[in-house]
């Protein structure tokens, strides 16, 4: 029930739980593998690429991971704690030790683009990023 005591058709919400992305994209590809869905705020990022290795670990030979992040809704708006920007990235990931991630040594203050960031480093030639307290590194 809404707040004025109208009923709520599941049409209205079908899109608004957490995990409706990752779901849609395992229906619309026939897809039956597990698929995980993320919120871990600033490191929501980072976080997903752990979720992705250890999906490796297990023997997984490619995992998809497909970050996302929306702008708040105007009434959410005073809660923003970053740039609040519509923001995707996508990376197929292979079992490999071309890249590591880890905590850096000192927290530094949260990134306002981090897939921006993120992907600009993969695509250039630099050994380091240091973004949001983690550090990215390309491997010799």
């Amino acid at each position: 029930m809404t707040a004025r005591g109208e009923g709520q058709l599941p049409m209205s919400f079908s899109l608004s739980v957490h995990n409706a992305a990752s779901g849609l994209f395992g229906i619309s590809r026939g897809d039956r593998k597990a698929s995980t869905s993320l919120s871990a705020g600033r490191d929501t990022l980072a976080m997903g690429v752990f979720e992705a290795c250890m999906l490796l670990k297990q023997g997984e030979p490619r995992v998809l991971l497909a970050a996302f992040d929306d702008a708040l809704p105007l009434p959410l708006k005073a809660f923003a704690d970053d740039g609040d920007q519509a923001a995707a990235l996508a990376l197929l990931l292979a079992p490999g030790n071309e890249f590591s991630l880890e905590r850096a040594p000192e927290a530094g203050p949260a990134s306002q683009a981090p897939y921006r960031e993120l992907a600009a480093f993969l695509e250039s030639g630099d050994s380091l990023l240091q973004s949001g307290g983690w550090a990215w590194r390309r491997n010799a």
